[in-house]
């Protein structure tokens, strides 16, 4: 029988299951993981590159001052923060996981072109495009990842390390490379480079789009939107009218002082999602502040709110869950926060006040973006051995206490750069 009739009567047709039924790359891998690998990337060396010359481009094109330039990457990046929620979800709802990566390549790839022009109101407009186009593409690439594999396989933290290397790579190289066309042969050719390995991973993924869909199915996974996967599923379980829950939250939640936390972090949630538009508001009428230095606040309490209405929504040892996962989400914020000063803050220093020669070679302001991406490609592997090693020895720190201790070394190190800049006054 086809599948075709099998369809046609009514059968089941069961998913492709078997590992030895995939195409496995290098590691054992699906090949579709590596067209992933590429796409990222190449869109990764499109956003640092460009990031890298953000502010400088600003300052030494137009003429601005330091804290105009920061102005506008700063708006820049809270929306590229921003965007994925949206982008999310209208793949998620209306276009797809596919679609919304084909969407957002060819508008960061516009955006980028539109930079090279050299007029100001194209450079506003360029920005739109990657913003827009950054919402689309950044949510969805790393869902199929995770969709590559069946729940529990435990190649799955390969594939996200694996991934993972592709981002540094194209970050890493990005600083390099479009740094040094900015130095010699100027900011435009450096943004066209940034266009052009957005081109580049946007054609790496339609050329492996059929295997990275083989993969999906292959672990019982789709592609489709939700929405007509989930008609499919209440066609196939008409029996069933109580919506699908959790199997945390029939357990009873924590007690002591997690339950305190648990009971309080809704609370304070709601009340940021209230509190803050109010006090921006009040700023604005009585001309304390801009709305344009209000927008950023008050959206993210809002966002603050919405996630308290789901942690309403969920019970027992499952909202615990959930507030252990929103509470490293403003460790997280801050933790990026700091990060993003790269190319703004640092970025200025290193252009205006770093001696940038070594042994007779000169290098640009720029390439410093490139510095950490190639720590971590250097020290991933030794970290993961150090991991390994103490997991062995049932000593490994808890993902909380990692992240901890980097954000303490974050502090040390803006501790030392603060230090220089005294030492330079």
């Amino acid at each position: 029988m086809t599948q075709a009739s099998a369809i046609a009567a009514g059968s089941e047709i069961e998913p492709k299951t078997a590992q030895s039924e995939q195409k496995l790359g290098p590691g054992g891998h699906p090949w579709g993981l590596y067209f992933l690998f590429g796409t990222e990337m190449w869109e990764r060396f499109c956003y640092y590159g460009m990031r890298a010359l953000l502010v400088l481009y600003l300052i030494e094109g137009f003429g601005w001052q330091p804290h105009q330039s920061s102005s506008v990457y700063k708006w820049y990046t809270s929306l590229v923060y921003l965007t994925p929620l949206i982008g999310g979800y209208l793949a998620d709802r209306f276009l797809g996981i596919r679609a919304s990566i084909i969407i957002g390549g060819v508008l960061m790839a516009i955006g980028e072109f539109a930079l090279t022009t050299g007029s100001l109101g194209l450079f506003y407009i360029g920005l739109g495009f990657l913003i827009c186009g950054n919402g689309f593409f950044k949510p969805n690439i790393s869902t199929l990842v995770g969709k590559m594999y069946r729940e529990g396989d435990p190649r799955r933290d390969g594939a996200f390390t694996i991934f993972y290397m592709g981002i540094n790579l194209g970050a890493g190289i990005a600083g390099v490379a479009c740094g040094y066309l900015h130095e010699h042969f100027g900011f435009r050719y450096g943004f066209a480079a940034a266009g052009i390995g957005m081109l580049i991973g946007l054609t790496t993924f339609l050329l492996g789009r059929k295997q990275i869909a083989c993969d999906v199915e292959a672990a019982g996974n789709s592609m489709e939107v939700a929405a007509k996967a989930d008609v499919k599923e209440k066609s196939a379980e008409k029996s069933s009218t109580e919506p699908e829950r959790d199997a945390d939250e029939s357990k009873p939640g924590e007690t002591g002082i997690a339950g305190v936390v648990a009971t309080i972090m809704p609370i304070f949630m709601a009340f940021l999602a209230i509190a803050v538009p109010v006090k921006y508001i009040y700023s604005i009428v009585t001309g304390g502040t801009t709305f344009t230095n209000s927008f950023m606040p008050i959206a993210f309490s809002i966002i603050a709110g919405a996630m308290a209405l789901v942690l309403y929504s969920i019970k027992g040892a499952g909202r615990d869950k959930s507030i252990v996962i929103f509470s490293l989400f403003f460790f997280v914020v801050l933790f990026w926060m700091a990060f993003e000063q790269a190319g703004n803050a640092l970025n200025i220093w290193a252009e205006f006040f770093t001696h940038r020669e070594t042994f007779g070679i000169t290098y640009s302001a720029e390439s410093f973006q490139s510095i950490n991406s190639g720590f971590i490609v250097v020290l991933a592997p030794i970290f993961a051995w150090i991991w390994i090693r103490l997991a062995k020895a049932k000593r490994e720190p808890s993902t909380p206490l990692k992240m901890a201790i980097a954000m303490v070394f974050i502090v040390l190190a803006f501790v030392a750069m603060g230090g220089a800049a005294a030492a330079e006054n």
